[in-house]
């Protein structure tokens, strides 16, 4: 006689607890939590790299190993640098997200406010100590650009990159933000790009570029 449908029905879960013991003792569990989290950083890396192009949701599916099981999910979500990284398609409920599980880690940051919105300025309020890599863009060259002098209106010690792009040229306006960028403290910036910006060439955070484009 054939089994009926119930009888062939997975174990319920409750009677699998004693396979948890074994389950603690396979090679993947005994990794370092600091191994795993290199490993998740790279599966972010490349899944954001693929899908960026195409879905902002498809890019947080990276996430997804935090279902694994409980100690990936606690891996991830204490990992500071897994969330330092927030790209320009990112929504702001998802930017404000990534700032509070960034913790203190230094930030790689993409803004495109034709897309968030002036609002997103507010969210990194007190984070331009913290700012390693920048990239704005913005089409509005009013309130946003107040917005974005105010964010850079003090030190950056941690900053390397800076990019800025506007998308209609407004040289007079940002001339003078430009010669007190950052408090003019800004020791490890390195490379930046200006576009539709002016620019004074003795402005205190040009004295250690090595790319001015």
């Amino acid at each position: 006689m054939a089994a009926s449908r119930t009888d062939r029905l997975p174990t319920p879960i409750h009677n699998l607890t004693h396979v948890i013991p074994f389950l603690q003792t396979t090679p993947i569990h005994r990794l370092p939590p600091e191994l795993l989290t290199r490993v998740f950083t790279y599966l972010r890396r490349i899944w954001i790299n693929h899908h960026a192009p195409y879905s902002r949701q498809r890019t947080l599916l990276w996430t997804i190993v935090m279902e694994v099981c409980r100690r990936w999910r606690d891996v991830v979500l204490e990992a500071a640098v897994l969330w330092s990284y927030i790209p320009r398609f990112y929504h702001m409920p998802m930017i404000k997200r990534c700032l509070q599980l960034s913790k203190h880690a230094p930030l790689v940051v993409h803004l495109n406010t034709s897309a968030t919105g002036d609002e997103v300025y507010q969210l990194f309020e007190g984070t331009a100590p913290r700012f390693r890599c920048l990239q704005v863009y913005t089409c509005d060259v009013g309130n946003s650009w107040q917005e974005l002098c105010s964010l850079l209106s003090g030190p950056a010690p941690l900053l390397e990159s800076l990019c800025i792009e506007l998308s209609m040229r407004n040289e007079e306006n940002t001339h003078s933000w430009m010669d007190n960028l950052c408090a003019g403290i800004t020791p490890r910036l390195r490379n930046v790009s200006l576009l539709g910006c002016g620019i004074n060439f003795s402005a205190p955070f040009l004295r250690n570029l090595t790319i001015l484009e």
